[in-house]
Protein backbone atom coordinates (compact mmCIF):
# COMPACT_ATOMS: atom_id res chain seq x y z
CA UNK A 1 0.00 0.00 0.00
CA UNK A 2 1.39 3.38 -1.04
CA UNK A 3 -1.26 6.05 -0.39
CA UNK A 4 -0.95 9.50 -1.92
CA UNK A 5 0.49 12.06 0.45
CA UNK A 6 -1.93 14.74 1.61
CA UNK A 7 -0.67 18.21 2.58
CA UNK A 8 -4.03 19.12 4.08
CA UNK A 9 -5.95 22.24 3.15
CA UNK A 10 -3.29 24.60 1.80
CA UNK A 11 -3.13 28.31 2.46
CA UNK A 12 -3.92 30.59 -0.47
CA UNK A 13 -1.49 33.47 0.19
CA UNK A 14 1.25 34.47 -2.25
CA UNK A 15 4.77 33.10 -1.91
CA UNK A 16 7.52 35.41 -3.19
CA UNK A 17 10.87 33.70 -3.76
CA UNK A 18 14.02 35.77 -4.34
CA UNK A 19 16.62 33.45 -5.83
CA UNK A 20 20.10 33.91 -7.21
CA UNK A 21 23.70 32.83 -7.04
CA UNK A 22 25.96 33.65 -4.11
CA UNK A 23 26.83 37.34 -4.13
CA UNK A 24 24.23 38.59 -6.61
CA UNK A 25 22.51 41.08 -4.29
CA UNK A 26 19.50 39.10 -3.06
CA UNK A 27 19.77 40.87 0.29
CA UNK A 28 19.09 44.30 -1.21
CA UNK A 29 16.15 43.21 -3.32
CA UNK A 30 14.54 41.06 -0.62
CA UNK A 31 14.77 43.95 1.86
CA UNK A 32 12.96 46.21 -0.61
CA UNK A 33 10.29 43.60 -1.27
CA UNK A 34 9.87 43.10 2.47
CA UNK A 35 8.84 46.76 2.74
CA UNK A 36 5.89 46.35 0.35
CA UNK A 37 2.33 46.18 1.59
CA UNK A 38 1.30 42.79 2.95
CA UNK A 39 4.72 41.15 2.62
CA UNK A 40 6.14 39.39 5.66
CA UNK A 41 9.76 39.59 6.79
CA UNK A 42 12.21 37.62 4.70
CA UNK A 43 13.13 34.06 5.60
CA UNK A 44 16.27 32.22 4.53
CA UNK A 45 14.97 28.65 4.70
CA UNK A 46 17.23 26.02 3.16
CA UNK A 47 14.44 23.43 3.26
CA UNK A 48 13.05 24.61 -0.08
CA UNK A 49 16.49 24.42 -1.69
CA UNK A 50 17.10 20.93 -0.35
CA UNK A 51 13.75 19.66 -1.62
CA UNK A 52 14.26 21.08 -5.13
CA UNK A 53 17.83 19.81 -5.33
CA UNK A 54 16.93 16.45 -3.81
CA UNK A 55 14.30 15.96 -6.48
CA UNK A 56 16.71 17.10 -9.21
CA UNK A 57 19.23 14.49 -8.02
CA UNK A 58 16.54 11.80 -7.94
CA UNK A 59 16.93 11.24 -4.20
CA UNK A 60 13.31 12.00 -3.30
CA UNK A 61 10.02 11.47 -5.09
CA UNK A 62 8.08 14.22 -6.81
CA UNK A 63 5.03 13.86 -4.58
CA UNK A 64 7.12 13.98 -1.40
CA UNK A 65 8.94 17.12 -2.56
CA UNK A 66 5.71 18.86 -3.54
CA UNK A 67 3.89 17.87 -0.35
CA UNK A 68 6.72 19.03 1.89
CA UNK A 69 7.02 22.35 0.05
CA UNK A 70 3.32 23.04 0.50
CA UNK A 71 3.42 22.16 4.19
CA UNK A 72 6.65 24.05 4.87
CA UNK A 73 5.48 27.19 3.08
CA UNK A 74 2.29 27.29 5.13
CA UNK A 75 4.08 26.43 8.38
CA UNK A 76 6.66 29.15 7.78
CA UNK A 77 3.97 31.75 7.20
CA UNK A 78 1.92 30.68 10.21
CA UNK A 79 5.01 30.93 12.42
CA UNK A 80 5.79 34.34 10.90
CA UNK A 81 2.39 35.79 11.67
CA UNK A 82 2.29 34.61 15.30
CA UNK A 83 5.85 35.83 15.92
CA UNK A 84 7.18 32.37 16.68
CA UNK A 85 10.52 32.81 14.90
CA UNK A 86 11.51 36.46 15.27
CA UNK A 87 15.25 36.70 14.60
CA UNK A 88 16.75 38.94 17.29
CA UNK A 89 20.31 38.74 16.00
CA UNK A 90 21.08 42.33 15.11
CA UNK A 91 23.78 41.53 12.55
CA UNK A 92 21.83 38.92 10.55
CA UNK A 93 20.54 39.91 7.14
CA UNK A 94 17.13 38.55 8.18
CA UNK A 95 17.51 39.86 11.74
CA UNK A 96 15.55 42.37 13.74
CA UNK A 97 17.68 45.42 12.84
CA UNK A 98 17.49 44.72 9.10
CA UNK A 99 13.76 43.95 8.95
CA UNK A 100 11.40 46.73 7.79
CA UNK A 101 8.72 47.42 10.41
CA UNK A 102 10.39 45.15 12.94
CA UNK A 103 8.40 46.36 15.96
CA UNK A 104 5.22 44.79 14.63
CA UNK A 105 6.89 41.37 14.81
CA UNK A 106 7.67 41.87 18.50
CA UNK A 107 4.04 42.75 19.23
CA UNK A 108 2.99 39.44 17.74
CA UNK A 109 4.77 37.57 20.53
CA UNK A 110 1.82 38.26 22.82
CA UNK A 111 -0.91 37.92 20.18
CA UNK A 112 -3.32 34.99 19.92
CA UNK A 113 -2.91 32.07 17.54
CA UNK A 114 -5.20 29.50 15.91
CA UNK A 115 -7.52 29.33 12.92
CA UNK A 116 -8.14 33.07 13.02
CA UNK A 117 -4.49 33.55 12.08
CA UNK A 118 -4.89 31.27 9.06
CA UNK A 119 -7.99 33.21 8.03
CA UNK A 120 -6.06 36.47 8.28
CA UNK A 121 -3.17 35.11 6.19
CA UNK A 122 -5.56 34.03 3.45
CA UNK A 123 -8.02 36.94 3.57
CA UNK A 124 -5.31 39.62 3.64
CA UNK A 125 -3.06 37.64 1.28
CA UNK A 126 -0.01 38.08 3.51
CA UNK A 127 2.88 37.09 1.26
CA UNK A 128 5.59 34.73 2.45
CA UNK A 129 9.01 36.07 1.38
CA UNK A 130 11.75 33.47 0.92
CA UNK A 131 15.39 33.88 -0.09
CA UNK A 132 17.02 30.89 -1.81
CA UNK A 133 20.23 30.04 -3.64
CA UNK A 134 20.78 28.57 -7.11
CA UNK A 135 17.40 26.85 -7.53
CA UNK A 136 15.94 28.57 -10.60
CA UNK A 137 17.23 25.77 -12.83
CA UNK A 138 15.75 23.06 -10.57
CA UNK A 139 12.61 24.80 -9.32
CA UNK A 140 10.04 22.41 -10.82
CA UNK A 141 8.94 21.03 -7.39
CA UNK A 142 8.43 24.58 -6.14
CA UNK A 143 6.47 25.51 -9.25
CA UNK A 144 4.33 22.38 -9.19
CA UNK A 145 3.62 22.69 -5.47
CA UNK A 146 2.72 26.38 -5.30
CA UNK A 147 1.56 27.05 -8.87
CA UNK A 148 -0.22 30.40 -9.16
CA UNK A 149 0.74 31.31 -5.59
CA UNK A 150 4.41 31.50 -6.60
CA UNK A 151 6.20 34.68 -7.65
CA UNK A 152 9.78 33.76 -8.56
CA UNK A 153 12.26 36.63 -8.81
CA UNK A 154 15.86 35.93 -9.75
CA UNK A 155 18.69 38.39 -9.19
CA UNK A 156 21.55 38.12 -11.69
CA UNK A 157 24.87 39.95 -11.77
CA UNK A 158 27.80 40.55 -14.09
CA UNK A 159 30.04 37.44 -13.81
CA UNK A 160 33.18 39.52 -13.28
CA UNK A 161 31.61 40.98 -10.14
CA UNK A 162 31.09 37.44 -8.84
CA UNK A 163 34.37 35.72 -9.57
CA UNK A 164 36.41 36.94 -6.57
CA UNK A 165 33.53 36.28 -4.19
CA UNK A 166 33.10 32.75 -5.51
CA UNK A 167 36.85 32.10 -5.46
CA UNK A 168 37.12 32.96 -1.77
CA UNK A 169 33.94 30.97 -1.14
CA UNK A 170 35.47 27.82 -2.58
CA UNK A 171 38.72 28.42 -0.70
CA UNK A 172 36.71 27.90 2.48
CA UNK A 173 34.11 25.43 1.22
CA UNK A 174 35.13 22.72 3.71
CA UNK A 175 34.09 24.81 6.71
CA UNK A 176 31.56 23.30 9.10
CA UNK A 177 29.17 26.25 8.65
CA UNK A 178 28.71 25.60 4.93
CA UNK A 179 25.21 24.23 4.39
CA UNK A 180 25.07 23.84 0.60
CA UNK A 181 23.90 20.35 -0.36
CA UNK A 182 27.08 18.58 -1.47
CA UNK A 183 28.76 15.21 -1.95
CA UNK A 184 32.27 14.11 -1.06
CA UNK A 185 34.77 12.78 -3.56
CA UNK A 186 37.91 11.71 -1.75
CA UNK A 187 39.01 14.68 0.34
CA UNK A 188 36.98 17.22 -1.64
CA UNK A 189 33.48 18.47 -1.01
CA UNK A 190 31.60 19.08 -4.27
CA UNK A 191 28.42 21.23 -4.44
CA UNK A 192 25.34 19.66 -5.99
CA UNK A 193 25.53 21.82 -9.12
CA UNK A 194 29.00 20.45 -9.95
CA UNK A 195 28.27 16.75 -9.39
CA UNK A 196 28.00 15.98 -13.11
CA UNK A 197 31.64 16.97 -13.53
CA UNK A 198 32.91 16.13 -10.05
CA UNK A 199 36.13 14.48 -11.29
CA UNK A 200 37.10 17.72 -12.98
CA UNK A 201 35.95 19.88 -10.06
CA UNK A 202 38.24 18.01 -7.67
CA UNK A 203 41.29 18.77 -9.82
CA UNK A 204 40.62 22.49 -10.23
CA UNK A 205 41.86 25.50 -8.29
CA UNK A 206 39.29 27.68 -6.44
CA UNK A 207 39.22 30.29 -9.21
CA UNK A 208 38.69 27.68 -11.93
CA UNK A 209 35.94 26.06 -9.85
CA UNK A 210 34.34 29.46 -9.40
CA UNK A 211 34.38 30.33 -13.10
CA UNK A 212 32.96 27.01 -14.22
CA UNK A 213 30.20 27.01 -11.62
CA UNK A 214 29.26 30.60 -12.46
CA UNK A 215 29.14 29.66 -16.14
CA UNK A 216 26.95 26.61 -15.49
CA UNK A 217 24.46 28.44 -13.29
CA UNK A 218 24.40 31.47 -15.55
CA UNK A 219 23.57 29.24 -18.52
CA UNK A 220 20.57 27.99 -16.58
CA UNK A 221 19.47 31.50 -15.59
CA UNK A 222 19.82 32.96 -19.06
CA UNK A 223 18.50 29.99 -21.01
CA UNK A 224 15.68 30.58 -23.52
CA UNK A 225 13.35 28.80 -21.09
CA UNK A 226 14.17 31.26 -18.33
CA UNK A 227 14.21 34.40 -20.44
CA UNK A 228 10.91 33.53 -22.10
CA UNK A 229 9.39 32.99 -18.63
CA UNK A 230 8.18 29.50 -19.58
CA UNK A 231 8.24 28.30 -16.00
CA UNK A 232 4.89 26.73 -15.34
CA UNK A 233 4.42 23.27 -16.86
CA UNK A 234 0.68 23.81 -17.34
CA UNK A 235 -0.15 26.77 -19.58
CA UNK A 236 -3.41 27.30 -17.70
CA UNK A 237 -1.42 28.69 -14.79
CA UNK A 238 -0.11 32.22 -14.63
CA UNK A 239 3.55 32.83 -15.33
CA UNK A 240 5.07 34.58 -12.32
CA UNK A 241 8.77 34.99 -13.04
CA UNK A 242 10.94 38.09 -13.12
CA UNK A 243 14.70 38.50 -13.67
CA UNK A 244 16.41 41.52 -12.09
CA UNK A 245 19.99 42.52 -13.03
CA UNK A 246 21.89 43.72 -9.97
CA UNK A 247 23.30 46.67 -11.90
CA UNK A 248 19.78 47.97 -12.57
CA UNK A 249 18.80 47.36 -8.96
CA UNK A 250 21.45 49.65 -7.51
CA UNK A 251 21.52 52.28 -10.27
CA UNK A 252 17.75 52.58 -10.85
CA UNK A 253 16.08 51.08 -7.77
CA UNK A 254 12.91 53.14 -8.21
CA UNK A 255 12.28 51.63 -11.65
CA UNK A 256 13.14 48.13 -10.44
CA UNK A 257 10.85 48.43 -7.44
CA UNK A 258 8.05 49.68 -9.70
CA UNK A 259 8.51 46.55 -11.82
CA UNK A 260 8.50 44.32 -8.74
CA UNK A 261 5.46 46.06 -7.25
CA UNK A 262 3.55 45.65 -10.51
CA UNK A 263 4.72 42.05 -10.85
CA UNK A 264 3.58 41.07 -7.35
CA UNK A 265 0.55 43.34 -7.18
CA UNK A 266 1.92 45.06 -4.06
CA UNK A 267 2.32 48.73 -3.17
CA UNK A 268 4.99 50.67 -1.33
CA UNK A 269 4.70 51.62 2.33
CA UNK A 270 6.30 54.20 4.60
CA UNK A 271 9.01 51.63 5.32
CA UNK A 272 10.24 51.54 1.72
CA UNK A 273 12.12 54.85 1.83
CA UNK A 274 14.00 53.70 4.94
CA UNK A 275 15.19 50.60 3.10
CA UNK A 276 16.49 52.78 0.25
CA UNK A 277 18.56 54.78 2.73
CA UNK A 278 19.80 51.75 4.63
CA UNK A 279 20.91 49.96 1.47
CA UNK A 280 22.53 53.16 0.11
CA UNK A 281 20.61 53.11 -3.15
CA UNK A 282 20.61 54.47 -5.75
CA UNK A 283 24.35 54.46 -6.30
CA UNK A 284 26.74 54.09 -9.19
CA UNK A 285 27.80 50.59 -10.19
CA UNK A 286 31.36 51.26 -9.05
CA UNK A 287 30.22 52.15 -5.52
CA UNK A 288 29.51 49.69 -2.76
CA UNK A 289 26.81 49.64 -0.13
CA UNK A 290 26.39 47.66 3.05
CA UNK A 291 28.28 44.40 2.53
CA UNK A 292 26.41 41.46 4.05
CA UNK A 293 29.25 38.96 3.94
CA UNK A 294 32.95 39.01 4.68
CA UNK A 295 33.54 37.78 1.11
CA UNK A 296 31.63 40.65 -0.50
CA UNK A 297 33.64 42.29 -3.25
CA UNK A 298 34.57 45.86 -2.26
CA UNK A 299 35.75 47.75 -5.36
CA UNK A 300 38.23 50.59 -5.28
CA UNK A 301 36.35 53.92 -5.05
CA UNK A 302 38.90 55.59 -7.33
CA UNK A 303 38.19 53.35 -10.33
CA UNK A 304 35.36 53.73 -12.81
CA UNK A 305 33.12 50.76 -13.50
CA UNK A 306 34.90 50.07 -16.79
CA UNK A 307 38.28 50.24 -15.03
CA UNK A 308 37.07 47.80 -12.38
CA UNK A 309 35.95 45.32 -15.03
CA UNK A 310 39.30 45.64 -16.79
CA UNK A 311 41.11 45.03 -13.50
CA UNK A 312 38.99 41.96 -12.77
CA UNK A 313 39.44 40.37 -16.20
CA UNK A 314 43.20 40.96 -15.90
CA UNK A 315 43.12 39.17 -12.54
CA UNK A 316 41.21 36.26 -14.11
CA UNK A 317 43.68 36.00 -16.99
CA UNK A 318 46.57 35.96 -14.55
CA UNK A 319 45.25 33.22 -12.27
CA UNK A 320 42.83 31.01 -14.25
CA UNK A 321 43.46 28.26 -16.78
CA UNK A 322 43.02 29.13 -20.47
CA UNK A 323 39.83 27.09 -20.79
CA UNK A 324 38.39 28.87 -17.73
CA UNK A 325 39.33 32.23 -19.20
CA UNK A 326 37.39 31.32 -22.34
CA UNK A 327 34.40 30.34 -20.20
CA UNK A 328 34.54 33.64 -18.34
CA UNK A 329 34.72 35.62 -21.57
CA UNK A 330 31.73 33.68 -22.92
CA UNK A 331 29.83 34.37 -19.68
CA UNK A 332 30.61 38.06 -19.96
CA UNK A 333 29.36 38.20 -23.55
CA UNK A 334 26.23 36.25 -22.66
CA UNK A 335 25.41 38.53 -19.74
CA UNK A 336 26.12 41.78 -21.56
CA UNK A 337 24.05 40.63 -24.54
CA UNK A 338 21.09 39.84 -22.28
CA UNK A 339 21.26 43.00 -20.18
Amino acid sequence: MNPELDPGTPFTNDVIVVDGMWGTGKSILSSLIGSLEGVEKKRIDYTFEYLCVGRFLGRISADLAMTMIRIQADLDQYNNVIGREVNLRMSDDSGFRNTPGSLRYLRRLIASEGETVVDRINNENLALLLVTHHISAVCDPLVNALRERLFLIEVVRHPLHLVKYWTTYFEDFERSREFTLSARFGDTRVPWFALDWSDEFVSLSPIDRAIRCISFLQNASLSPRALSQEVFPDSSHKTHRLIIPFENLIAQPELVLNDVASFTGRTRTSRTARVFRKQKIPRRAEQTGRATNERSWIPSPTLSHAEQLAELIAWVREHAKPVSIQMMEASINRYESAF
